[in-house]
């Protein structure tokens, strides 16, 4: 997707600087990205949806829910995104009645990598996604401890079915208008435009 839309659908991003970080992926969302997962796609659907989502944490749309979710990573509540180093941190998003809609992760220079949907990752100043998309910042975690991860094989990519009008849409809605094939990597003048899928 070009610059140019997505600042339009992102108002805040007109007046600071953003970069692309990777192609296109309908394989990851923004809450799979924001825990480290770059094979599923991350949302509590209830059934008959299919997405992946932790074991023995509910499958409800509200803060809580999120905030369980990424307590199996190891991650708990803190008070701000101020830069702890060594530590990473997650920032939730949610929209005027309360319901998460985005998840950002940390990077170790203080600034904020987003998966915007199913489009790309972008490195970028985390309030500048604030708006009608997202919602403001609600919620920011710190991952206190590094359990073991065992692999995860139960996300599953759902592209037949669509809710959102936007090609953005909630995270956790599946949307099947990415645009015709398979996207290029977009280069930045700071090294950026790899793909981060082995993260």
């Amino acid at each position: 997707m070009s610059e140019r839309k997505i600042k339009a659908e992102f108002p805040g991003l007109k007046k600071s600087p953003f970069f692309l970080t990777s192609p296109e992926s309908p394989h990851y969302n923004c809450i799979a990205w924001a825990a480290g997962d770059s094979q599923n796609v991350w949302w509590p659907h209830p059934p008959p949806l299919v997405s992946y989502w932790p074991p023995g944490v509910a499958r409800t749309q509200d803060l809580q829910t999120f905030i369980a979710a990424f307590a199996t990573l190891g991650y708990a509540v803190c008070a701000d995104g101020t830069l702890d180093a060594g530590f990473e941190k997650v920032a939730l998003f949610a929209d005027a009645q309360g319901k998460p809609t985005h998840a950002a992760k940390q990077l170790p220079n203080g600034r904020w990598s987003s998966k915007l949907g199913l489009l790309e990752d972008i490195d970028h100043i985390l309030y500048s996604l604030e708006g009608a998309q997202y919602g403001k910042v609600v919620q920011y975690l710190i991952e206190a401890e590094k359990p073991h991860r065992s692999p995860r094989t139960v996300g599953v990519n759902r592209r037949d079915w669509c809710s959102s009008d936007s090609d953005f849409g909630l995270c956790g809605q599946i949307c099947p208008k990415i645009p015709g094939g398979r996207a290029q990597v977009v280069g930045t003048d700071r090294g950026a435009g790899r793909n981060r899928t082995d993260e």
